[in-house]
């Protein structure tokens, strides 16, 4: 397994990711109330979750009591029952009104769950952070086509099934280090405002960045840890290259000499 440190900087603009008028971020709320109540089919679990995300706060099982204290992800014995949130969860409470006009301008932040299916956010339009930190998901993630005004962090995670990023829109980072592990990653004809950022992590399966583009850093240095890395016909208009390491080298040398790179950047510019 090849190592790569690396620092890519892509001056490639990028359209930025509409968003709706009643998506505008709510001040977190005094004295920590929150104004709408959970769903009475909702696990203990959710409820907690819930009931941190609607006043700002972030839902950390590896804070709360009750939860089996600080737990890593990446740990064969992996993360207990009751962490486990579902997909149909988090779609209701980023996508349902009642629910996403109630989330403040902190948005989603959820450190420490367990997702025994895949998390299924297709086509869907977030317009808060979303945040899946230190957690485990067992079947991975589809956010095809996703659109996103803020930040999705997948950050200190494990990710055992595909994640699939392709064709996403993302206003700001879109982010995997911190040591997450991943299986395959498909983040394809992406665009992505701020920084894509996978340092000090490691991707076991494929990396597939074809036609991404980035309007900050791609970030893969800090020992992250590649097998496969896909970058065919990705356009940026320079890059910076922080080690002499043979992905590294290739990464750079790919860039360099894409024909359509600079004049991309220029038809962008004007």
């Amino acid at each position: 397994m090849r190592t790569a440190s690396i620092v890519i900087l892509m001056t490639l603009l990028v359209a930025p990711v509409p968003v709706r008028g009643e998506d505008a971020a709510r001040p977190v709320a005094a004295g920590g109330t929150c104004s709408v109540p959970a769903d009475e089919h909702w696990t203990p679990q959710e409820r907690f979750v819930w009931s941190r995300v609607c006043v700002g706060e972030e839902a950390d099982f590896n804070k709360e009591p009750g939860y089996g204290g600080d737990l890593d992800p990446k740990n064969s014995s992996g993360l207990p029952d009751n962490r486990i949130l579902t997909s149909l969860f988090l779609e209701t409470i980023l996508l349902h009104d009642n629910y996403r006009t109630a989330l403040t301008r902190r948005g989603v932040r959820i450190i420490g769950a367990r997702f025994t299916e895949i998390v299924d956010l297709e086509n869907a339009e977030l317009g808060h952070d979303l945040w899946l930190d230190r957690s485990v998901l067992e079947k991975g993630a589809n956010f095809t086509a996703a659109k996103a005004t803020h930040r999705i962090t997948i950050d200190g995670s494990k990710v055992s099934g595909p994640l699939y990023l392709n064709e996403i829109q993302v206003g700001r980072d879109l982010t995997m280090h911190n040591g997450s592990e991943l299986a395959d990653v498909d983040v394809s004809y992406s665009q992505i405002g701020g920084k894509l950022d996978f340092s000090g992590s490691q991707v076991n399966g494929k990396l597939n960045m074809e036609g991404i583009e980035v309007a900050g850093h791609l970030v893969m240095n800090n020992n992250a840890r590649f097998t496969e890395v896909n970058i065919s016909a990705t356009c940026a208009a320079c890059c910076r290259c922080g080690a002499q390491r043979l992905l590294a080298r290739s990464i750079c040398s790919v860039f360099r000499s894409t024909e359509c790179c600079p004049q991309r950047a220029r038809n962008l510019a004007t």
